[in-house]
Formats: C-alpha cells, sequence, structure tokens
C-alpha cells in the first residue's frame, strides 16, 4: 500500500519487483556507460601532458586499469568537450592535446609507428 496524502494506491509484489528491475537496469546501464565517471578521462589527460601524443592502441596497453569501453567512452567525451584531438593514423588514432599542433612530421613518424605495430 502506498500514500500519497491524498488517496491510498494498492502496489502488489509484482510491481514492487518490476520497479525494482526497472531501477537496477538503469543502475547496470550507467554502470556500463561510465556515466559520472572522470577516472579514465583524467587519465588519459594526464598520459597526453607526459607524452603529448598517444596512439589508441597505446592508450589501451597503457591502462589495463581501465576496460576498453572505459577508455573509448573517455576520449568520446573528452573529444566531444574539444579537449583532445583523433587523427586517423593507418589502422589507428593518434590522440593529441587540443592545443597541440598536428604537423605532418608528428603524422609521418606515427604512421611508422603504427607500421610496426603491425
Amino acid at each position: 500500500m502506498v500514500s500519497d496524502g491524498k488517496r491510498v494506491l494498492m502496489v502488489d509484489d509484482d510491481e514492487k519487483s518490476a520497479q525494482c528491475d526497472q531501477q537496477c537496469v538503469v543502475a547496470k546501464e550507467g554502470q556500463i556507460m561510465g556515466i559520472g565517471d572522470t577516472d579514465a578521462d583524467e587519465a588519459i589527460l594526464n598520459m597526453l601532458q607526459q607524452d603529448e601524443v598517444l596512439m589508441m592502441d597505446d592508450l589501451i596497453t597503457g591502462r589495463p586499469d581501465f576496460s576498453w569501453a572505459q577508455l573509448f567512452l573517455a576520449v568520446d567525451r573528452l573529444s566531444r568537450k574539444n579537449l583532445i584531438t583523433l587523427h586517423r593514423v593507418g589502422l589507428s588514432y593518434q590522440i593529441c592535446l587540443m592545443n597541440q599542433e598536428w604537423t605532418l612530421d608528428q603524422g609521418q613518424r606515427h604512421e611508422e609507428s603504427a607500421a610496426q605495430h603491425q
């Protein structure tokens, strides 16, 4: 039984269970999607401050404490906030801080690095 002050509603166990199931699904989706998770964002920004430029593969192998999905979503968030830029290099992506200049020399060096990873 639930009361909203003016009327009394009868809620059976099935409805309570359905509400709980719905809340659990929303909570699990939040965990999967990394809602509110800024640890991966900070980790990426810290790595970029040290290295200036990262290949996506190096980011994933360099941070085994985060899943691939967490890092991918963090890169997406940072890119949408215009804090980082992505450049396609070979079969991978290069990640730079937004204030870093993209030069052909950098691209060529990382294309060679990407070729070595294959």
